[in-house]
């Protein structure tokens, strides 16, 4: 309610009598001497009315009847206040707005007060719209609330504080509109009550649980032997995709012939497969479903081999398998030698045929799993290339056969070894697997006999006795010697250069080679077959890496570039650096600068 405010009032009622030939007129009239007001104080409520009256006296106590008595206000009573009575002696004073004023009444000098306060309208109730709400657990609502006068009259400007009976179901959250949030915290029933003066309001919340959206079943399909079982696991989600726990689920089979199922644990169930055949498994919760498909198939007898052939195995090449327990069909079908996967290429009920993985030479067993049954192991024995490289040797292997599985045999834990693997193609066109592995056993006399790689296209040191690579060895070692020859001459000349310049004459730094900046271009020159007097076959290379004293060139017409390709780029960096900081000082120790 909005209200006028007035400026403190002194306003003054005068009511005179006259009685014609009174004597309390007349020449012998009694003066007043005083003046009392009842009551001395006076409470008000707004749109409240009290009464106040004046009585006179003179000095004697007597009464003094037919005087003028004048009224006035101190303070901001708010007007229109009522007038006296007729006789002047009784006022009404009315409750405008909330305040408080003095009343004061004078007769022939003589005065009385009375104080006045008014006092807002007392709230009687708090009406709060709407008196009943249903949440989800997580959402909110609005409620408005409003203080009443015992009249139901809106009380405005009236603060209303709220309270929860169970803060941990619903919580009231007053807003700076007026408006209050409702928020449902958890599953449950809260009254939430407003109050105001002693006026009260409340409103009753329910709070339900947010509701399933969707049923997700893990594994959706699983085929399972007769007589196997499939753990099921369900993820029950609302609309947002959130996970919700705690739900009822109700598990089903389509087929209890097929597969039966029974609940697990909260949110998992195990199906046992009956017989051969299929079955839909359901997990139904508050009206969402979730479906598997398990197929029940015969059930697989476990994998016995009787015999493995040849009975030294080689990388590359194949083994035949025979035994009882096999399937027809490849795909359900693992041979593992060493634990290494051997991709089965034939399968029959007694014989598989696979190719024998790169594994570790030595013993090795050799097992069959036919749909995750496994067989025992067979025993087997595993020969693999060995190369035994002294320091400062070099190998090169070409072609596919003789690269395909190596071994580096060493005596000492600690050797370390520059393996470099390139492509023999000037543009990227193709990609291959290269993998490197090591074990800290050390090859003792047990060891696989050594393989003889024929295709072996250089060695710098004796690989075995063959007569092609012993030729090999010698065109290796005259090449060697000449490397070494040209270094000590190059150590020579320099000496000599020195002596010419003169006795302690500064010696010019050498002029070092201008280094191009990362992704210049310059054109190079190659050749496979023509000679190197064959500068007709030219690439135009980009400068990738700089360091050290590596430059790595990158063609610019190969299909795959490292701009394009981020693991590409990292694996140049990382050729450049090992170059620059090992390879380039064992290739310096071991040939020359």
């Amino acid at each position: 309610m909005l209200h006028k405010r007035f400026a403190p009032l002194a306003f003054a009622v005068t009511v005179g009598l006259s009685c014609g030939g009174d004597a309390s007129t007349g020449p012998r009239a009694r003066p007043v001497a005083r003046v009392e007001l009842t009551p001395a104080t006076l409470a008000l409520v707004v749109g409240s009315e009290g009464t106040l009256a004046a009585a006179l006296f003179d000095a004697d106590g007597r009464p003094v009847d037919g005087r003028v008595v004048t009224w006035t206000y101190t303070g901001n009573a708010g007007a229109p206040q009522p007038a006296p009575s007729g006789d002047g002696r009784v006022l009404v004073v009315r409750g405008i707005e909330p305040t408080s004023f003095t009343v004061t009444a004078t007769s022939e000098g003589a005065t009385a007060s009375a104080a006045v306060t008014v006092a807002p309208r007392p709230v009687a109730s708090v009406r709060v719209t709407p008196a009943t709400l249903s949440l989800v657990a997580g959402a909110s609502a609005t409620v408005s609330a409003a203080a009443l006068a015992a009249d139901s009259s809106v009380l405005a400007g009236r603060a209303i504080s709220w309270s929860s009976s169970a803060p941990e179901v619903a919580t009231a959250t007053p807003g700076a509109d007026g408006g209050v949030t409702v928020t449902g915290v958890a599953p449950g029933t809260a009254t939430l009550t407003a109050a105001s003066g002693d006026g009260r309001g409340t409103v009753a919340v329910t709070v339900t649980p947010v509701p399933v959206a969707s049923v997700v079943l893990s594994p959706t399909a699983a085929s399972v032997p007769v007589g196997g079982q499939q753990r099921l696991t369900a993820t029950v989600r609302d609309a947002a995709g959130a996970t919700l726990t705690g739900r009822a689920l109700a598990w089903a089979s389509s087929d209890t012939a097929v597969a039966t199922v029974a609940p697990a644990s909260a949110a998992e169930a195990v199906v046992t497969v009956r017989s051969a055949g299929t079955a839909t498994i359901t997990a139904t919760s508050e009206g969402q479903r979730g479906d598997a498909t398990i197929t029940g198939v015969p059930a697989v007898e476990t994998p016995t081999i009787t015999s493995v052939s040849p009975a030294v195995l080689r990388p590359g090449t194949t083994v035949t398998i025979t035994g009882t327990g096999f399937t027809a069909g490849a795909d359900s079908t693992v041979v593992s030698v060493r634990g290494v996967a051997a991709p089965a290429v034939v399968s029959s009920a007694t014989q598989i045929t696979a190719t024998v993985p790169c594994v570790a030479g030595g013993a090795a067993p050799v097992r069959v799993a036919v749909r995750g049954v496994a067989s025992a192991p067979a025993p087997a024995e595993v020969q693999v290339a060995q190369r035994s490289l002294a320091v400062g040797e070099a190998l090169i292997l070409t072609g596919g056969e003789p690269s395909l599985c190596n071994e580096l045999v060493t005596a000492t834990p600690t050797a370390r070894y520059v393996v470099s693997v390139f492509s023999g193609a000037t543009s990227q066109n193709a990609l291959a697997d290269f993998e490197l592995g090591g074990t800290p056993a050390t090859v003792g006399a047990a060891a696989a006999p050594v393989i003889t790689a024929e295709a072996v296209g250089g060695r710098g040191g004796a690989l075995d006795a063959s007569p092609a690579l012993a030729a090999e060895r010698e065109r290796d070692a005259a090449h060697f010697a000449m490397l070494e020859r040209n270094r000590v001459e190059g150590e020579r000349l320099r000496a000599l250069a020195a002596r010419q310049a003169g006795a302690g004459a500064a010696r010019e730094a050498p002029v070092a080679a201008e280094l191009p900046a990362v992704g210049a271009t310059r054109p190079l020159y190659y050749t496979f077959s023509g000679g190197c007097s064959d500068t007709t076959r030219v690439v135009s290379g980009k400068a990738i890496y700089v360091g050290t004293r590596a430059i790595i060139w990158e063609d610019e017409a190969n299909r795959l570039q490292s701009s394009a390709d981020a693991a590409l780029a990292g694996y140049y960096e990382r050729l450049g650096r090992i170059f620059d900081e090992d390879q380039y000082a064992s290739l310096a120790r071991n040939f020359g600068d």
